[in-house]
């Protein structure tokens, strides 16, 4: 979703104080639409229907497309942040080591269970999981 307010900051290079974007500021409204559309995403997308393990797989492709981008990944939060090189390079990997575990999750986390009960069957999930509707 794109921002449609007029307002826009510019964004400067660190690392040669150039100019590498005129950045558009979101309004309030603009952000609670944005907010509004990922919970509707999340909620009736295909998203929370994905098995767990396609899920994995996506976020395994995901983390090695990331992963054969790392060097360019470095050098542009180096520049976005004014870090230096060598510490962007050793701690951008970290989200790469993140999707692989989340991946790893999804194929071994017991999201729910059945459970045979007097009447039937129950389906369990964990308390983690279950949010409270405002």
């Amino acid at each position: 979703m794109r921002a449609i307010g007029s307002k826009s900051k510019t964004r400067v290079s660190p690392a040669d104080g150039k100019t590498l974007a005129d950045v558009p500021i979101a309004t309030a409204d603009e952000i609670d639409l944005a907010i509004a559309s990922a919970a509707n995403a999340f909620e009736h997308g295909p998203w929370p229907r994905t098995d767990p393990s396609e899920r994995a797989a996506l976020m395994t492709t995901f983390a090695e497309a990331l992963e054969r981008r790392m060097p360019y990944f470095a050098r542009l939060w180096a520049t976005q942040i004014g870090a230096p090189v060598a510490r962007a390079s050793r701690l951008a990997p970290l989200a790469v080591a993140r999707l692989r575990y989340v991946a790893g999750l999804a194929l071994t986390y017991e999201f729910e269970k059945e459970r045979n009960t007097t009447l039937g069957s129950a389906r369990i999930l964990p308390s983690q999981l279950v949010r409270q509707r405002s």
